[in-house]
Order: C-alpha cells, then sequence, then structure tokens
C-alpha cells in the first residue's frame, strides 16, 4: 500500500512540475526529473529535496532554443536557476542569488549531465 501511495505522490508531483510546459522548457524538465545524481537517486528526488518551484518555460530567444527558470532551497544554493538549450545542443545553467546577482554560469553542459551538475551545485558537493 505504501508503494501505490508513493507512486500517485510521485505522479502528483511530476503532474505539478509539469504544468504549462511545453516545448524544449518540458523536455528539459523531463531530462532533470528523469536524470540521476551522482549516488544514483532518481532526477524526480532530487528536485523535490532541492524545494524546487518551476516560475516558468519559455521558447526560442536570441540565445537559445528556450529553457525553463526555477527556485530552489538547497543546503548549498538558493536562489533562481535557468537552464537554457544552447544553439550548439548544450544547456547553459546560470545560478542568480535573491537579489539578482549572478553567481555562476556553467556553459556546455550535456543532457546526461545536468540533474548531476544541479545537485552538485544546489545540495551536495561533488567530492
Amino acid at each position: 500500500m505504501a508503494y501505490v501511495q508513493n507512486v500517485n505522490l510521485a505522479k502528483l508531483v511530476i503532474q505539478e512540475y509539469m504544468d504549462g510546459l511545453e516545448g524544449v522548457s518540458k523536455t528539459l524538465c523531463e531530462q532533470i526529473m528523469y536524470g540521476s545524481t551522482m549516488d544514483n537517486a532518481v532526477g524526480l528526488h532530487a528536485m523535490m529535496s532541492w524545494g524546487t518551484e518551476i516560475k516558468e518555460g519559455y521558447g526560442m530567444t536570441e540565445d537559445s532554443h528556450g529553457g525553463l527558470k526555477f527556485t530552489v532551497d538547497g543546503r548549498l544554493f538558493t536562489g533562481e536557476v535557468k537552464v537554457d538549450l544552447a544553439f550548439n545542443d548544450t544547456y547553459t545553467i546560470t545560478l542568480t542569488n535573491a537579489d539578482g546577482t549572478v553567481l555562476e554560469v556553467i556553459e556546455d553542459v550535456f543532457f546526461d549531465q545536468l540533474t548531476e551538475l544541479l545537485d552538485n551545485k544546489i545540495e551536495r558537493r561533488a567530492s
């Protein structure tokens, strides 16, 4: 019974994260959720531990194919995370604190590195 409750909770969380997203932003959210961290935790669990709140998904800009903005409240980082799909099919991650100061920009991130890299910046530092 507990397994069914956990599955139902996961479905609700996924639905909440995906609500209103389409195109690149939806794919990006799925890649983070279904990715894994360095200790092989599922990306959805990582997103939940970060206290993720999706702010917006957006389409093509002059600098990218589109992306996703969300806020987190992690152990190492609290603020806004912006992930853009660059024209070279890699991701650019921008970490911004509450007062709008850009703390870090990480370029050329491949999709299979995305969840682990985010987890290392937000919740746990890579060893």
